[in-house]
């Protein structure tokens, strides 16, 4: 699954006017028609599923209890989320937009890249604390990674909702427009 997919999801609730609020893996579902125990990425779906689809399913825990709509310009100050997610603004108790989205697609990303998140504490108090304290931050993005990734990440991962990427330009970014290259299995066939 490319980061195109996940946008492609994006683009969809921000077209409704959609705040999800609790962007994190564990609300973001993969299926497949089956068949094989190792997809190919083209043949994976991705979902972002309501609570109500959820609970009448029985399913995991993913879901939209924390989304909204919001109007263009309209701006919400409800703590809500997973902190490792959140984006600043909303963990230290600012007003926030529909960028605050962007941020937690931010951390997604780059956790899928390094397997931890971009900014860490041990409670969300610290977490504040350290946002609270550092204006300029900048993720520690692996060596090798490319141009298009690192911009991608340092557009997202902006402290300042102001200074974060747009959604035209996270839609637009020229990382998605790369030549994606078939995953390779683990597994032998």
């Amino acid at each position: 699954m490319s980061i195109a997919v996940l946008a492609g999801a994006m683009r969809a609730l921000y077209a409704k006017g959609i705040v999800h609020r609790d962007l994190k893996p564990q609300n973001i579902l993969l299926s497949h028609s089956g068949g094989k125990a190792c997809p190919q990425p083209h043949e994976i779906t991705l979902k972002i599923v309501s609570r109500w689809f959820l609970e009448l399913c029985m399913l995991v825990p993913a879901d939209f209890g924390f989304a909204r709509f919001l109007q263009d310009g309209v701006m919400a100050a409800t703590l809500c989320g997973s902190p490792m997610y959140m984006a600043p603004e909303v963990i230290m108790s600012l007003q926030y937009d529909a960028k605050a989205d962007l941020w937690s697609l931010g951390t997604i990303v780059f956790q899928c890249l390094t397997g931890k998140a971009p900014f860490q504490a041990q409670t969300p108090q610290a977490l504040k604390q350290f946002y609270e304290k550092n204006s300029n931050l900048a993720p520690k993005i692996p060596v090798g990674t490319s141009p298009e990734l690192v911009d991608l990440l340092l557009g997202l991962l902006r402290r300042n909702a102001k200074d974060r990427m747009n959604f035209d330009t996270f839609f637009n970014h020229a990382f998605h427009q790369r030549r994606q290259e078939p995953a390779q299995s683990p597994l032998p066939s």
